[in-house]
């Protein structure tokens, strides 16, 4: 139930801060667009790999209260897709929060998210 731009119903935008913040996978689905190679701008569909972490991160989340992961993946699997997804889903939709991307190199960081 995506919000248009413009729309002042409180109970429209409470009742999507609420969906939206229920499933990651669905925000990402109905908020969020990714700059494919041959169709530009499209939703952002998570694929299998990106639903094998986000379990990953659940299972660890819920055994640990944090989520710590290291992955080590290959090139086109949307995995740094995903994780700049979940600090955005995580910072926009809950107060107080802050997000940071880290990488081998300090340029490539910024690298990283100067693609979203």
């Amino acid at each position: 139930m995506p919000v248009a731009t413009g729309v002042t119903d409180p109970e429209l935008v409470y009742e999507t801060l609420k969906l939206s913040r229920r499933s990651h996978e669905r925000y990402c689905g109905e908020f969020l667009t990714i700059q494919t190679k041959e169709q530009g701008a499209q939703p952002f569909i998570w694929n299998d790999a990106q639903r094998l972490i986000d379990r990953k991160a659940a299972e660890q989340m819920s055994s640990t209260g944090r989520i710590r992961l290291i992955i080590l993946k290959s090139r086109q699997l949307g995995v740094s897709t995903w994780v700049a997804s979940r600090l955005f889903w995580k910072c926009s939709l809950w107060p107080d929060r802050k997000g940071a991307v880290v990488a081998d190199q300090a340029d490539r960081s910024g690298t990283v998210m100067s693609i979203y």
